[in-house]
């Protein structure tokens, strides 16, 4: 395309003055709200598997069976991996 075509398609118009800004509030909010729709046993597959990728926690049998049992109630409240492992 010429430079005459690229600066009839993209223009400064759309950018306003303030600088963005990465929301962590917003993306905890969609995270919890990921979490809360999430089915249980996707939901505990998928924090096993962040537990194993961080490499800190390890999750016995029992410590399993504890959080499959009590993710219900984890969901309503945790927005991010880390704090349903807690």
């Amino acid at each position: 395309f010429t430079d005459a075509q690229a600066q009839e398609w993209f223009d400064l118009k759309g950018i306003g003055k303030s600088p963005a800004r990465f929301d962590f509030k917003k993306l905890e909010n969609i995270c919890g709200q990921h979490i809360a729709i999430t089915d249980d046993a996707a939901l505990l597959h998928d924090v096993t598997a962040f537990a194993v990728a961080q490499d800190k926690v390890t999750l016995s049998d029992v410590k399993l069976s504890r959080l499959q049992a009590a993710m219900p109630q984890l969901k309503e409240r945790a927005k991010t991996y880390p704090e349903l492992l807690e």
